[in-house]
């Protein structure tokens, strides 16, 4: 016969019973937890975007984005809106955001019913910079676009060094005019028709002036180079 267990034995198998069931709690709450986590960081798919496959060549891997269309912005002196396209996780959400998107491209649509028109023929290109260049002419009060002021870098560009490019106020005749810029300091309207850069190549200052007539640069001069030492 079975000596029945003791008042010991019987409180270290409680004891046993009730750890056990608190590392089950414990265990449970942790991927309960982890679960939660992962679902608040996983990308959500806002209505009025989509998502695409982007594929990095230098890496040969890919990567999902989400595409969306910005809120539009008028073009001044055209019959036009320029609609840029938008890539990133937080696209979409009715207006995309640039604060959390690259932009790609922008589309000039037409308000006459005209077709619309893309800036670039893809959307491999990351534009930091789209901006009008405006001025008021003489004797009015609104003022008149001159063209489309852009800066780029392209796909296949290691040093991600930028392209600055001038489009026509409706988006047509794009034309690359600076290459290679390590960065833009600045750019304004010297007179209605001429348009004056300040920027960086490497370690040199320049500073460029180019026609908006045909886009085509004036004259290219050096400023100065960053000092060896201080």
């Amino acid at each position: 016969m079975t000596a029945p267990p003791s008042k010991l034995t019987r409180f270290f198998t409680i004891v046993n019973r009730l750890i056990s069931l608190v590392v089950l709690l414990a265990l449970l709450a942790l991927g309960a937890s982890m679960v939660h986590t992962a679902w608040l960081r996983m990308p959500e798919q806002e209505p009025g975007s989509v998502k695409v496959k982007v594929e990095d060549a230098t890496k040969a891997t890919s990567s999902a984005v989400a595409l969306s269309f910005s809120k539009p912005e008028s073009v001044t002196s055209a019959d036009v809106e320029i609609v840029e396209l938008l890539a990133g996780n937080d696209a979409g959400g009715g207006y995309g955001s640039r604060d959390s998107s690259e932009v790609r491209n922008a589309l000039f649509v037409s308000n006459a019913g005209k077709p619309a028109r893309w800036l670039f023929k893809d959307h491999k290109n990351k534009v930091p910079t789209l901006q009008q260049l405006k001025y008021v002419p003489t004797g009015q009060d609104t003022e008149h676009t001159a063209a489309i002021y852009v800066e780029f870098i392209a796909p296949q560009s290691t040093s991600q060094n930028l392209t600055v490019a001038l489009a026509k106020p409706d988006g047509s005749g794009i034309r690359s005019v600076l290459p290679d810029v390590t960065r833009v300091l600045s750019y304004r309207l010297a007179d209605t028709r001429t348009l004056t850069v300040l920027f960086q190549r490497g370690a040199v200052l320049r500073q460029a002036s180019i026609s908006l007539d045909d886009f085509t640069v004036i004259s290219e001069r050096q400023i100065e180079k960053l000092p060896a030492a201080l």
